[in-house]
């Protein structure tokens, strides 16, 4: 099939815009003055061949890597909470689909975004749509 430049063009462009879109995203850090007062703890590890190892500072996971996020809630009160994949052609998705206003995390708890039926934490292939309660 024949396609213009022009065409080819707008591929470029779309791709850019989505590439910046998810740096901003990425790189945004509330004020002082907005940042939200809670003890919300979070862990992260990948899971590879049953092993656990802290995903490193980047923040990345790989291709075929398993991971489990545990948030930790130590505070007093129930918060709501949202999490993003930014992959790395730059699409943002929300992760916790099925509750889009934020998981749930009652105070005093620790939640796992993924674990198997068995409680094991197995890790899961992003992106994902389910998230375990421990």
């Amino acid at each position: 099939m024949f396609r213009s430049p022009s065409h080819r063009n707008r591929q470029v462009t779309r791709a850019a815009e989505q590439m910046t879109r998810a740096k901003l995203f990425r790189d945004m850090r509330p004020a002082e003055s907005e940042q939200l007062e809670h003890e919300l703890e979070v862990q992260s590890d990948v899971i590879v061949s049953g092993e656990h190892r802290s995903i490193s500072s980047s923040g990345h996971i790989f291709e075929r890597e398993k991971a489990c996020i545990w948030l930790h809630n130590n505070g007093t009160r129930t918060l709501y909470v949202n999490m993003f994949d930014v992959n790395v052609a730059g699409k943002i998705s929300l992760l916790n689909v099925d509750e889009p206003g934020g998981m749930e995390i009652e105070r005093q708890r620790i939640d796992v975004y993924d674990q198997n039926r068995t409680g094991e934490f197995e890790g899961v292939l992003f992106p994902t749509r389910g998230v375990a309660r421990v």
